[in-house]
This record gives structure tokens, C-alpha cells and sequence, in this order.
């Protein structure tokens, strides 16, 4: 069970900011591509302007094929794979707590790695915290 919920836990916990970094990293394709306001057909008040929902669809696509959301996107599916295998096989009142404050856990060590920034002393007293709330969950 502890491997399990590691496992989820860096999943989800490395590949949450990799993809907001991807993302930010093509946010600039999106919005290029996107239709300005000037550019938009004249349209009557309370309807939405046409090609709304296909520049969306087009951007969503655009996004989603770039490598540097995908492949933490793919791994971040794996994690919630492995998340409901094990909530089929443990406790649920256990299971989901503990994947849930091991994936916040690897989030902040994995934007500290890249932010390239020292945690704050207030930053270690809530991580330790929380591995010894885990400790003491899964000694029980």
C-alpha cells in the first residue's frame, strides 16, 4: 500500500506543475491563434461570437500535442490509474487522504526543485507535518 500511494503521490505531485509549466510555455501559440475582437463577425447582444467554441477546441488541441504538456499529462494519468486500483483494494477513508497529502507533499518539493528557491522555515514545519501525519496514519 505505502509503494502504491508513493507512487501516486510523485505522480501526481511532479507532473501538476511540469504541466502548468507547459502550459504557460504555449500559452502565446493559443493566443495567437485566437480570433481578436476586431476580427470577430458582427453578432447581436447576448449571443456568443461565432468560432468561439472552434478557436477553444483548436487551442485545447494545440496544447495538448505539445510534449511538454503530454507526457506530464500521461504520467499524471498513470497516477490516477494506480489511485483508483488502490482505492478498490484499501480503505478509502485512508487511501484518499494519504494520496491526496503525499501528491501536495512532492508538489511543493517538485516547485522548489524548479523555482530554484529555499523553502521557508514555516514551508519545512507544514511538509514535516504532514509526513507525520502520514507516519502516523499508516503506523496505525
Amino acid at each position: 500500500m505505502i509503494l502504491g500511494l508513493l507512487a501516486v503521490g510523485i505522480l501526481w505531485g511532479t507532473t501538476v506543475p511540469l504541466m502548468r509549466d507547459g502550459g504557460l510555455a504555449s500559452e502565446g501559440a493559443c493566443k495567437a491563434s485566437a480570433l481578436e475582437p476586431k476580427e470577430l463577425p458582427p453578432h447581436s447582444p447576448g449571443k456568443k461570437p461565432a468560432g468561439g467554441l472552434v478557436a477553444s477546441v483548436l487551442c485545447l488541441v494545440r496544447l495538448l500535442i505539445q510534449w511538454r504538456v503530454l507526457v506530464p499529462y500521461l504520467l499524471n494519468q498513470c497516477g490516477s490509474f494506480c489511485y483508483y486500483f488502490l482505492l478498490g483494494e484499501y480503505d478509502l477513508s485512508i487511501t484518499a487522504p494519504l494520496a491526496n497529502t503525499l501528491a501536495f507533499f512532492f508538489t511543493f518539493l517538485t516547485e522548489a526543485i524548479m523555482n530554484k528557491a529555499l523553502p521557508s522555515a514555516q514551508e519545512i514545519l507544514g511538509c514535516t507535518l504532514i509526513l507525520f501525519g502520514f507516519a502516523i496514519c499508516v503506523s496505525g
